[in-house]
């Protein structure tokens, strides 16, 4: 709407069209003053993300632009003039203006066919400019320079780039995944100590690391395993493929085992991490959560059941990897032993064991009423300090079995077998699953021998309780009983928009969003077309009166399925 605020000679005193449009604005150090300030874009959507000043005062900020039209503004003979991707497909901008943001002084475009974007920029000592950021432009034609690190990319990479301060010489690129192929996260720092080898059947490698340098194998499946010096210790490295030897007949392993040796001391624990795919876990027979990395820790040239390691299973573009530390080398492998979740459950593993709760193996006929056995009294999270859901729950036909799905992995809730009631007259019982800060929604399914729930959690706050009440005490009925689980933001948005801080489509927008995300659910028949495009005051008195605590979360949630019943807020 153009009233963002801007300063008589600036640069661009106008909004350019699209979404978004950078700013750049400039205030006296008491913050009472804005000195300068201007609008930068074209007619896409256009985002600042950093920004550096040299000696002078200059001003360089980095960004993503979709302004495939090539309108986003440049300077004659700049690196690059054109824009590199697609219709709707981000390419990083570098610009540079005089301290008083009254001129471009110089503009550029960098990437390659796919997103690109800028995340952040610096200068050294000489105002050459370096930035960074990440890039899906696997198809090899993000710019990189002879000589740099990594001109390879995998399926998402993070850049550096360097420019001269004028950005009209071509970068100097190092690049290497963001989430690569082994699933660990990269940061400039990391990216250096990184050793990149391929190995063929039975053929010894060695290189010489860093202190904490990774290894990191490309097998002849071409699969990947790391292995990782610890802190502060350097030394050679020797990695081969082998066999399995005359292990367990119980595991069944994923992919290649190999053999590690080294120089260096492992006693503060060395990572080694592999990768593997979905198929090989499908083919397999196990989920994600039973597999485990082996270590041949007695020197016998094979692998027993005992002789797993704590293991943590994450998630990348291309598969799974799993992760465990060792105090000394030998051959390694991952897989899973068949029976295993069973038995460990039947002998009672502890909650933190991601395993199967059982309860008594008995049926109760009467059940809690009208034939129903099962309840679920409350579902809560902790992702950010405990890492963890817990789940209280019932039976009375059990056994009983709770599973924790994620976007990509699958737990079962696990509980002591031994474990006392919490309550005589409730019967509740704990189980509790892992969860990390990253999982954005997550489904409990819990069945017994009679009876079956279902329910998606939407976790976008750090922790999260949604309690259930029973008018007869059987899982049917328990959605239409259960408390809500609204996120804070929300109540904050009903006492802006109740007191005209926000507007009614910025409102709508939040009510859209938890009805898409099922935290408020609305009846199938809903219409899809407004009829009737203004919101009663009432609903307006209702925020106020929520968001101050004068009524409930359900009675606020009825008035809004109201409205989206009779059209006055539409949900697509």
């Amino acid at each position: 709407t153009t009233d963002y605020p801007f300063t008589a000679g600036a640069y661009d005193t106008t909004h350019n069209g699209g979404s978004e449009d950078v700013f750049v604005s400039k205030l006296n150090s008491a913050l009472t003053s804005l000195s300068a300030s201007t609008f930068v874009g074209g007619s896409g959507s256009d985002t600042g993300n950093s920004i550096a000043l040299d000696s002078s005062g200059n001003v360089y900020i980095t960004g993503y632009t979709t302004d495939s039209t090539t309108d986003y503004p440049f300077t004659a003979g700049a690196y690059d003039t054109t824009h590199n991707g697609g219709d709707g497909d981000y390419d990083v901008f570098v610009s540079k203006f005089n301290s008083a943001l009254t001129s471009l002084s110089a503009s550029t475009f960098v990437g390659g066919s796919s997103d690109d974007r800028g995340n952040g920029i610096a200068l050294d000592s000489s105002g050459n400019v370096y930035i960074t950021g990440y890039t899906n432009a696997h198809t090899t034609n993000y710019p990189s320079t002879v000589g740099a690190y990594d001109t390879t990319p995998d399926s998402q990479d993070v850049f550096i780039s360097n420019f001269d301060c004028n950005v009209s010489s071509s970068p100097t690129g190092a690049s290497r995944s963001l989430s690569d192929s082994l699933g660990i996260s990269d940061s400039v720092s990391a990216l250096l100590s990184v050793t990149k080898t391929t190995v063929t059947a039975g053929v010894s490698v060695i290189k010489t690391l860093p202190a904490a340098g990774t290894l990191e194998v490309t097998l002849p499946s071409t699969n990947k395993v790391s292995f990782t010096l610890p802190s502060g210790i350097s030394g050679n490295v020797t990695v081969v493929t082998t066999d399995s030897g005359s292990s367990a007949a119980s595991i069944t392993f994923l992919g290649t085992v190999v053999d590690f040796s080294t120089t260096a001391s492992c006693t503060a624990g060395c990572p080694v991490a592999f990768n593997f795919t979905q198929a090989e876990l499908t083919a397999s027979g196990f989920t994600s959560s039973e597999i485990k990395v082996f270590h041949d820790s007695s020197g016998d040239k094979s692998f027993q059941t005992s002789e797993s390691l704590t293991t943590t299973i994450s998630t990348f573009s291309g598969g799974f990897t799993a992760t465990a530390s060792t105090p000394s080398t030998s051959k390694f492998a991952i897989g899973g032993v068949a029976g295993s979740v069973t038995a460990n459950a039947a002998a009672g593993i502890g909650a933190a064991g991601s395993f199967l709760g059982l309860l008594k193996d008995n049926c109760d006929e009467s059940g809690f009423g009208n034939g129903k056995s099962l309840r679920i009294y409350e579902i809560s999270y902790d992702k950010c300090d405990a890492n963890q859901i817990t789940i209280l729950a019932d039976t009375t036909c059990g056994p009983m079995n709770v599973r924790v799905e994620k976007e990509s992995s699958m737990n079962l809730a696990g509980m002591p077998a031994d474990q006392p009631y919490l309550h005589d007259e409730k019967r509740m019982v704990v189980l509790s699953s892992p969860i990390t800060s990253d999982v954005m929604d997550f489904s409990i399914i819990a069945k017994d021998k009679r009876d079956e729930f279902y329910e998606k959690i939407y976790a976008d706050q750090c922790t999260g309780t949604k309690q259930y009440t029973f008018a007869t005490g059987y899982t049917s009925e328990q959605n239409n009983a259960a408390s809500l689980l609204l996120p804070d933001w929300i109540k904050n948005n009903a006492k802006w928009w109740s007191s005209g801080e926000i507007d009614d489509q910025t409102f709508v927008n939040g009510i859209q969003y938890l009805v898409k995300h099922n935290v408020i659910t609305v009846e199938k028949n809903t219409p899809t077309e407004n009829t009737d495009d203004s919101i009663p005051k009432w609903i307006k008195n209702n925020a106020k009166w929520w968001s101050s605590g004068e009524i409930d979360d359900q009675t606020f949630v009825n008035g809004i399925q109201y409205l989206v019943k009779v059209g006055s807020i539409k949900v697509n």
